[in-house]
């Protein structure tokens, strides 16, 4: 799926002619373009199409529109899984997502077969999500629905994009609704296993429930970080800095309401009117040396910022990695307000 912001690389206009089309489909590496007119889609045009009308002798200034593709496959109704069966069956490599009013909203290309990772991963899926009261007296966090699709399988389908299949939920709080959506993860081509929290354990304690072998490094995340992180870079990351540890990291802005104001002692200095302040926060993602995970106490409650601490204190090698990408915590309603989520 295409990042929003990024979408507009992948749109030329109805009106626009073969250089313009030239242009704009060689600075994106898919090499296709959808047409639109008044943002509705009416066609889509791909490099094979741009070099069958230049071998027809059309020229560079004349108009795309006897050349584009005027019968494109596309969907209405987001289901990820099955547009790429239908993309590998129809052999076809792109696939518009158009909105009710038919309006362009997303596109889907065609996955490359990915090379499967070693690293496993533990998802913390055990929260009350208090933040979401009175909605997860009901459903847990995890099961709420983002564009018609749990929080939890969106996260699980983004490790699968980078290879990432063999994953643990760590359950607590309504555990069998979960286990019953997920099962073993053959339906989402994942492995999946359970680590069962009988008592709230925090952000990292239930590692201590792992009694398979690890060997490599683990990535752990929070189940309500909805991301666009390229997992692939984290780990390369991860490994050329050869760390014990890492914490992904995300900026934030804060602008302060009044004029901040800078004295010495009882002289005024300056005043900075409403000034923007940045920090680095905790974005919910690790990896960590699977030899460190001995240090975590067995069967407490033990929280991620702790096992840092400890590790920071035995001099242990500790890299933060700034997220980049589309980074949303939707563990509260403010941002749950930035999608399309039914809470009824």
């Amino acid at each position: 799926m295409i990042n929003r912001k990024d979408l507009s690389k992948y749109i030329i206009d109805y009106k626009s002619s073969l250089i313009d089309a030239i242009r704009k489909i060689n600075k994106n590496k898919q090499k296709f373009l959808a047409v639109t007119k008044n943002k509705k889609l009416i066609g889509t045009i791909t490099d094979g199409d741009i070099r069958r009308a230049l071998l027809k002798k059309k020229l560079l200034k004349s108009s795309i529109s006897d050349v584009y593709n005027k019968k494109p496959y596309f969907v209405k109704k987001l289901d990820f899984e099955k547009v790429q069966l239908n993309l590998k069956n129809k052999k076809l490599l792109h696939c518009p997502v158009l909105s009710s009013k038919n309006k362009l909203i997303d596109i889907i290309f065609l996955e490359e077969k990915k090379m499967i990772r070693p690293n496993k991963v533990v998802i913390m899926a055990g929260g009350l999500g208090k933040r979401l009261l009175p909605y997860t007296k009901k459903i847990p966090k995890p099961l709420i629905k983002i564009d018609g699709k749990p929080m939890l399988e969106r996260i699980i389908f983004q490790l699968k994009k980078y290879g990432l299949n063999k994953i643990y939920l760590s359950l607590n709080y309504k555990s069998h609704l979960i286990e019953k959506y997920f099962g073993d993860g053959k339906k989402f081509q994942v492995s999946i296993k359970y680590l069962k929290e009988k008592k709230k354990m925090g952000t990292a304690g239930s590692l201590s429930l792992l009694s398979e072998k690890i060997n490599d490094p683990l990535l752990v995340m929070n189940c309500d970080i909805i991301t666009e992180l390229d997992f692939k870079k984290l780990i390369e990351y991860y490994e050329k800095n050869r760390a014990d540890a890492l914490m992904c990291v995300k900026e934030y802005a804060f602008q302060v309401p009044y004029g901040v104001v800078n004295l010495d002692k009882i002289s005024l200095k300056s005043i900075d009117e409403k000034p923007v302040q940045k920090f680095f926060v905790n974005a919910g993602i690790y990896l960590i040396n699977p030899k460190e995970i001995k240090l975590i106490p067995q069967n407490k409650f033990f929280d991620m910022p702790e096992l840092f601490k400890i590790l920071s204190k035995k001099n242990k090698k500790i890299v933060a990695y700034p997220v980049t990408e589309n980074w949303s915590d939707a563990g509260s309603f403010e941002e749950l307000k930035k999608f399309n989520v039914n809470l009824n």
